[in-house]
């Protein structure tokens, strides 16, 4: 995460919160390969810190997508989804926190579903915290 000039407590703090729920979120596609309950779980995680986290018109995108021949494919992880998570699938999770009229922020991972039990992140960039203050 980059942070340009000097973050505030509360953004530090959001950042940590919605880092840890995003790890769980990953964690949980060992386990549930339903979109609509990884959904919910990933923003279950953050309403115990923000209550625009359940307010779709605030954290209005889906929690994640496929990733295919085109960036923005099925399955769809959203709490509006149809669709079931399937072994090999290529899929993002990427929750977010908005503080309307001030700032927001969303960390992004692509993971591959791999055996029962099994995940592989595939997205190499590290989770700490960048600050570039002499901007």
């Amino acid at each position: 995460m980059i942070f340009v000039g000097k973050p505030t407590s509360e953004m530090i703090n959001t950042y940590k919160i919605l880092l840890n729920a995003q790890e769980k979120t990953i964690e949980r596609l060992k386990t549930d390969n339903n979109p609509v309950s990884v959904d919910q779980f990933c923003r279950q995680q953050l309403t115990s810190h923000y209550s625009l986290a359940t307010n779709h018109s605030s954290y209005s995108h889906s929690t994640g997508h496929g990733v295919g021949l085109r960036i923005h494919e099925f399955p769809k992880i959203s709490f509006t989804s149809t669709d079931v998570l399937l072994l090999n699938q290529v899929v993002t999770i990427e929750p977010g926190v908005y503080i309307n009229n001030k700032w927001g922020m969303r960390i992004e991972d692509t993971v591959l579903i791999k055996e029962k039990g099994e995940i592989e992140v595939l997205t190499k960039f590290s989770k700490k915290l960048l600050i570039i203050s002499n901007y």
